[in-house]
Order: C-alpha cells, then structure tokens, then sequence
C-alpha cells in the first residue's frame, strides 16, 4: 500500500526498517537523543517520493547483479507538538508505545510494518525530511513470549501501594 495523502503525508505499507535507533543511543551516525530509523522501499514507491521531493537514499548492493535499494531516514520526535503514534501489535494484542518504552523496538523481531510519514523541509528548496506521525509495528514472538504473555503479574495483584505525598 502507498499513498500520498491531501495533506501530503506519505502513507507507505509494509516496509522493511533497517538502521533502528529508536532509543536515540549516540553512535557512527548518530547523536544522542535523535531517534530515526530507515525503511526500505519499493522502487516505485522511491520513483514517487523522490519525485515529489522527499530525501531517498540508495543502499548499493551486497552481490553482483543486485541492484541499489531505495531507503528514507525516519526522524522519531517526541518532544513535538504531536508527537509519533507508534503501535506493537503482538499475538495478544497490541500496545501503543511511547518515549519510554519504544527502544523496544530496536531489537525485536518485527514481522510487518505501516508508516505514515509527515513531510518537512527545513527551507523551501531543500529535500523533504520524513518525520513519523504513525507506525504498526507487527512483532513475531516466540513460543515462550506466547505462553506467558497472557500470565497475570502476581505482585501487582497481592501488594497494595499507597501514594506517598511529598
């Protein structure tokens, strides 16, 4: 699925995300606190957005023979106005995440992947910057995870706390 909504959001469909930073851990490529990751995409859906004038870049092939494949770096901001929806779907349901929890992400298995990618030029002529707005985020869990997931945490349901005021 892709889209290109009236709003000029970019909706983009099952997409592959490499480069995940989604703690915003300093690094080669990366300063502390900036969240992003990349998604690969399909040629024509790389063909559209640079078109239209979005920031794609091209990962040059592993193998001889193989062709160079189309990617855009995703910023994650959460200290926006409207911070990213991202939601993990899982086998027992799905979880919307946030600043805290989203590092999640950076290591588990995921499975399939929907963005919705807000555009942004930082000056008129400049490439389009993609920020998320939204993700699905489908993760494969193991036999393990599936059969404790659903096992109530016993100390949340035997201990009583009580607010402490300051």
């Amino acid at each position: 699925m892709f889209k290109i909504t009236k709003h000029g959001e970019a909706m983009v469909g099952d997409v592959a995300l490499i480069f995940r930073n989604f703690a915003g851990k300093a690094g080669k490529y990366n300063r502390e606190g900036d969240r992003n990751f990349c998604a690969i995409l399909s040629m024509e859906q790389a063909e559209v957005m640079e078109k239209d004038g979005w920031r794609i870049k091209w990962l040059q092939p592993r193998e001889d023979g193989d062709a160079p494949k189309p990617y855009i770096t995703v910023k994650v901001n959460y200290h926006s106005e409207w911070p990213p929806q991202i939601v993990m779907k899982t086998d027992h349901g799905q979880t919307t995440l946030d600043a805290d929890t989203v590092q999640i992400l950076d290591y588990a298995d995921i499975v399939y992947v929907d963005l919705v990618l807000n555009p942004y030029r930082f000056e008129p002529e400049a490439p389009i910057t993609a920020y998320l707005s939204r993700a699905y985020i489908t993760i494969e869990e193991d036999e393990f995870e599936r059969k404790y997931s659903n096992v109530e945490d016993s100390a949340r349901t035997s201990v009583e706390f009580e607010p402490i005021d300051d």
